[in-house]
């Protein structure tokens, strides 16, 4: 289809036709022009939106960053993500003070359900349980006594708690030992009593404990092997338990209850 212009060109013999074509055409192409623009601009708002929304979302905050004449965009970096230090495991720990005290005096005291004399020691004291001089509450073991395996476990594990509450006030560095410390002392003084710490005829075990010199404690412990004034052979042998023990060496007891060790 011919153009407006081109069919009054045609038509009319003005000789100002020329330049009314020129301005009829430039008339069109800006009116056609703005109408395009138009398209573009509603279409480019169109495709803004989506984009927009997108932006708006973003987790990131943009700032300016002027350079010049030039607006630079300046995104904030991510958070850096928590590093969590790996936990190391646990080292495995031997017995407690509980199982080492308990096992050594069971081992060496054996259990007895009715009152009896040591009849090796010629001691006039009654003893029942393990070892037991007094009931649990109190009262002086005396002969015809009797006592359950239950009861008596009841007494020891409470007698043992009362020895180490006991040591813990008397003795200096107490908290300064480790269990196995703690549980070859109280093996000790199940057989001379809480009191031993600083009594005559206790000077060298006394001494190691007063100054610290925790390596001269087992020799220590080995000179107290006698009862009545004579060696007994159980007593040379608890001594070199607990000496054992307190370096740390005995790793438990076995089904007999005899103690066992850690290897070299």
């Amino acid at each position: 289809m011919k153009s407006f212009a081109i069919f009054y060109e045609e038509s009319c013999g003005c000789k100002h036709k020329t330049k009314l074509k020129r301005k009829i055409e430039e008339a069109l192409l800006t009116k056609r022009g703005k109408g395009i623009a138009r398209s573009f601009a509603a279409g480019a708002a169109a495709a803004a939106i989506p984009l927009a929304l997108s932006l708006a979302g973003h987790t990131q905050k943009e700032k300016p960053n002027i350079i010049g004449n030039r607006v630079v965009s300046q995104v904030s970096p991510a958070p850096k993500k928590e590093v969590v230090a790996k936990q190391e495991p646990a080292k495995p720990q031997g017995l407690g003070y509980t199982d080492l005290a308990h096992g050594v005096i069971k081992h060496f005291e054996g259990f007895r359900e009715k009152a009896y004399q040591d009849e090796l020691t010629k001691s006039k004291v009654p003893t029942i349980g393990w070892g037991m001089t007094k009931h649990s509450d109190g009262r002086p073991v005396k002969i015809g006594d009797t006592i359950t395996r239950e009861e008596g476990d009841k007494h020891l594990a409470s007698h043992v708690e009362d020895m180490r509450a006991r040591l813990a006030k008397t003795i200096p560095h107490w908290d300064a030992m480790e269990p196995h410390h703690h549980a070859a002392i109280t093996s000790f003084a199940h057989n001379f009593g809480t009191g031993f710490y600083g009594k005559e005829g206790f000077e060298t075990i006394t001494g190691a404990l007063r100054d610290k010199r925790w390596n001269d404690v087992p020799s220590a412990l080995s000179l107290y092997k006698k009862s009545g004034g004579v060696e007994r052979a159980g007593l040379v042998r608890r001594r070199g338990v607990e000496g054992e023990m307190w370096r740390g060496n005995v790793s438990g007891f076995n089904q007999k209850g005899e103690p066992t060790y850690k290897k070299k």
